[in-house]
């Protein structure tokens, strides 16, 4: 697709959600892969199965977006506002997701590094340097994201225990860990 089309997709998409005419987007299976849409408006919007490989898509309104099927591997999604947004069988490995308004997210079915298929985003914590770590239910079990590092728990802490080089910060990591181990003994029902 051209920026040209893209551009007209997009005024078109506007409009209709102005309740001005136009139309609804719908970029099924288009190949938007580096596209800079930062801080567009997408919502409701259909990306099914939309190639947005190392996409732009920071501070973009994609509140209620169908994203199944779509390829988001190194997609740039920081602060952008993905409310009800439906992830199935899409791709976000190395996704970047900081910041972003997660509330409401079906990412069940999604894959992710190595392989992972998620059931669930389980938890998420800010260290006080603004790094954010992400905690996933898979299928194939529990993972902390951190940055483009996938950790499963028993990783966790011999990690940051090596790689903190600031002992505050080390400390604020160990911490978030505890808490993802409390996190993930309520998902499984066992006693803390």
């Amino acid at each position: 697709m051209t920026q040209e089309e893209l551009a007209a997709v997009l005024e078109d998409h506007k409009l209709w959600l102005e309740g001005a005419g136009g139309k609804r987007a719908n970029l099924y299976g288009a190949k938007l892969d580096f596209a800079d849409l930062s801080g567009a408006n997408l919502c409701g919007a259909n990306l099914n199965a939309t190639n947005l490989h190392r996409a732009k898509l920071s501070n973009a309104y994609l509140t209620g977006v169908e994203l199944c099927g779509a390829n988001l591997y190194g997609a740039d999604l920081t602060r952008s506002v993905l409310s009800g947004a439906t992830f199935y069988d899409a791709n976000i490995t190395r996704a970047k997701l900081d910041g972003a308004d997660l509330s409401d997210v079906n990412f069940e079915g999604a894959r992710m590094e190595v392989g992972k298929t998620i059931i669930q985003l389980l938890r998420r914590a800010m260290r006080s340097n603004g790094y954010e770590l992400f905690l996933w239910q898979c299928k194939e079990g529990f993972y902390i994201k951190s940055g483009q590092m996938l950790l499963t728990i028993d990783e966790a802490a011999p990690f940051w225990e090596e790689t903190c080089d600031n002992s505050y910060l080390k400390d604020e990591c160990l911490d978030i860990l505890d808490m993802f181990k409390k996190a993930i003994a309520r998902a499984l029902g066992e006693k803390e």
